[in-house]
């Protein structure tokens, strides 16, 4: 047992006359750092600082930190966690969805879910608080009220497009809350999206922006996926501030109270898909010598702009690409303010510039390790002097550098992480692309936490059982003040279900199941949980966390993948061609065939001789499938259902043969993955599926990094 002492659950307490006074600061939109265990926006607060002025975390202790809990979410965490206390169940709580379309509250102390919520497709939209109510956008094309403290649904509005925008909240005229947040389009790219005030008493419409370009209404293919700001400017008027999607790349500033156009910054587009994704980072009226206040925002065409945010006049902007020509990779992060500097993401680490002038402080390459492209946006915590940067990469994870010089201080192997960090008190939140959201704090765990083990089945482990017959997951726990129970989830990742014991079912989406341990209480116990299995080859994944009777979990998981099987003797399919990552690219911006290729053999059997060849390809960041021009509805070949086409392999019956199937990309850049599994004369299906997790379609002499 690891056991450290810390400051445990003290830390909560008098915080909740904190917390309303915080809120109620978030929601007028003047504040430009956060304070108490809020965390309760993207970024952070309504002006996207991405600044805490009362975490603990410094460039001095930032190196003690370790996990202190790890949750999985079912699936990958595109979004960014927030934090808030709920003065209703008297703990702070955070906030997080995921690919599959779920969105998770939970407890910051201990890691347990308090609830879940299901929407229809992916949540890749940062959640944001309007009091007790929680708004975020999904693939669905709508935007979700849902009670903070239950996950009770509340109200929902239909916007027509992919809502991956984080929505931000004001109250403009006095008459209560508005919800803005933009659309992508309805297949999040190119193809004509909104931006959205959305009241947030009963989720009407207060009014939607969609003239973009200049003049107004001349990039009709534009939308927004940029999480907006909301300010006052220096002459009392509330503003949107956001980014424009592809066929506009600009910035916009809004009047907040009736969508009007205040001015629109056209960034330099300098290749085609120049847009602004990223958040704009607003230093409010008077701070850092700008009487006006200052829009800090960077476009995909690699250029940090310093915007006036009265006039979107360009005060002074920042050539990555000239500084470091080099290094590729979009700049799609929001910035982080923090005293007189500005911190963000780029294609090998991070950037300080001074606020002033955008002079370069340092660039962390230069420093020391450069890092895969960081399209996660910065967090900054500390006093000035020894302040700390919490940035994160599409490959590796979660670092630390120094807010001074830019050195490493500290990281975690996460691996890659798309979302962005929070800081909620003594918790730094992150979202991991793997599905988990990690919780590290200062000295690594806090409170007594137990441990837990799986020990049947083993790791890779092959068990032939029986058609139509149950399982057993096994293992143990212990803790030093008694084991209450075990939270147990199994997914079948042949079929990406879940099983749910309550109901007796597979879900699509991620259950726990609480399963009781053998001596409860005990100091050290045994747990089991047994599931039905169906008739075929499948592979499966199983975690456990234990919970002490103290209410606290394990820090780490119990994981493992292994493989259960009823068929003798199945084929073996591979995929020959895209490898991973594998470049594939778009000279004129147009729709390309791809064809997939690959081999099956079939070792044996009463039967043998391949029958049929089963690919699924998906676009991966539209979260569609192939399901060709003839066999769908859409024209376009793909749908948002889960589709596996039966491809006919060259040599039918054959022992061993080749196989292809070709599919239409898209006329832009995104990452592709595909799976293909074979079926043999005797009904056997390939118990190893063949996959390839990303392969890219890119426009020439880019990156799968640069994909968004």
């Amino acid at each position: 047992m690891t056991y450290r002492v810390g400051r445990g659950r003290w830390w909560f307490v008098g915080l909740s006359l904190l917390a309303v006074l915080s809120t109620l600061l978030f929601e007028s939109g003047a504040q430009a750092v956060v304070t108490g265990n809020q965390w309760p926006r993207f970024h952070g607060n309504n002006s996207l600082s991405g600044y805490s002025n009362t975490s603990p975390f410094t460039a001095s202790n930032a190196n003690t930190l370790g996990v202190d809990w790890e949750a999985n979410s079912g699936a990958a965490d595109w979004s960014s966690p927030i934090v808030a206390w709920s003065p209703v169940l008297q703990k702070a709580v955070a906030y997080e969805g995921n690919k599959s379309g779920v969105e998770t509250a939970y407890d910051v102390l201990t890691g347990a879910v308090i609830w879940q919520f299901k929407a229809g497709l992916a949540v890749n939209s940062t959640p944001a608080l309007s009091g007790r109510t929680m708004f975020f956008g999904s693939s669905d094309f709508n935007l979700y009220a849902v009670n903070a403290d239950t996950g009770a649904l509340v109200c929902k509005v239909y916007l027509g497009g992919q809502v991956l925008s984080s929505p931000v909240v004001g109250n403009p005229d006095g008459n209560g809350d508005v919800v803005y947040v933009g659309d992508g389009g309805p297949t999040g790219m190119d193809d004509g999206g909104h931006e959205w005030a959305i009241n947030a008493s009963d989720c009407s419409v207060k009014w939607s922006y969609n003239a973009w370009g200049d003049p107004p209404g001349s990039a009709p293919t534009a939308g927004s996926w940029s999480p907006p700001a909301y300010v006052t400017d220096s002459t009392g008027r509330p503003l949107v501030v956001f980014g424009g999607s592809s066929g506009s790349g600009a910035v916009y500033a809004l009047d907040a109270r009736d969508g009007s156009r205040v001015w629109m910054f056209q960034t330099a587009q300098l290749e085609g898909d120049d847009d602004v994704g990223a958040g704009p980072a607003v230093s409010l009226p008077g701070v850092n010598g700008f009487a006006d206040g200052v829009v800090y925002v960077a476009g995909k065409d690699r250029i940090m702009y310093a915007i006036d945010l009265l006039t979107g006049a360009q005060i002074w902007s920042f050539s990555v690409r000239d500084d470091s020509p080099t290094v590729s990779g979009e700049t799609k992060s929001a910035a982080a303010l923090a005293g007189n500097d500005v911190y963000f993401g780029y294609g090998a680490g991070v950037y300080a510039l001074n606020a002033k002038t955008g002079a370069k402080i340092w660039k962390s390459s230069d420093v020391g390790p450069a890092t895969q492209i960081v399209i996660s946006s910065v967090a900054v915590a500390g006093p000035g002097g020894n302040r700390v940067v919490f940035g994160a990469d599409a490959a590796t994870g979660i670092f630390a550098l120094n807010a001074q010089t830019g050195a490493r201080i500290w990281s975690y192997d996460t691996g890659g992480v798309l979302g962005s960090p929070a800081l909620a008190d003594d918790r730094l939140l992150v979202p991991g692309m793997n599905g988990f959201l990690y919780a590290f704090a200062l000295n690594g765990i806090i409170g007594d936490r137990p441990d837990t083990t799986i020990t049947s089945p083993a790791e890779k482990s092959v068990t032939v059982v029986s058609p139509n017959s149950s399982f057993t997951v096994s293992g143990g726990a212990t803790s030093d003040v008694g084991v209450d129970h075990v939270n147990v989830a199994v997914r079948d990742k042949t079929k990406r279900k879940w099983w749910d014991a309550a109901t007796g079912t597979w879900d699509k989406f991620f259950v726990e199941n609480s399963v009781p341990v053998a001596s409860p209480g005990a100091n050290s116990t045994t747990w089991q949980i047994t599931y039905p299995i169906p008739n075929k080859s499948l592979q499966f994944f199983a975690q456990a966390t234990a919970v002490s009777t103290a209410g606290l979990s394990a820090a780490t998981l119990a994981t493992v993948d292994y493989t259960l099987t009823s068929e003798v003797d199945p084929p073996v399919t591979t995929i020959t061609y895209p490898k991973y990552r594998t470049l594939i690219f778009l000279p004129t911006r147009e729709i390309i065939p791809i064809t997939v290729k690959g081999t099956a053999v079939d070792p044996g059997g009463t039967h043998p001789g391949i029958q049929t060849v089963y690919v699924k390809v998906k676009n991966n960041e539209h979260n569609e499938y192939w399901c060709g021009p003839n066999a769908c509805s859409d024209p376009s070949g793909w749908q948002p259902e889960p589709t596996t086409i039966a491809v006919t392999p060259d040599s039918p019956g054959a022992t061993s043969t080749t196989w292809s199937l070709t599919f239409q990309s898209y006329n832009h850049p995104h990452t592709y993955s595909v799976i293909a599994y074979s079926k043999d004369g005797d009904g056997n299906v390939d118990i190893q599926q063949a996959r390839v997790a990303e392969f890219c379609v890119v426009d020439p002499g880019d990156k799968c990094s640069e994909v968004r």
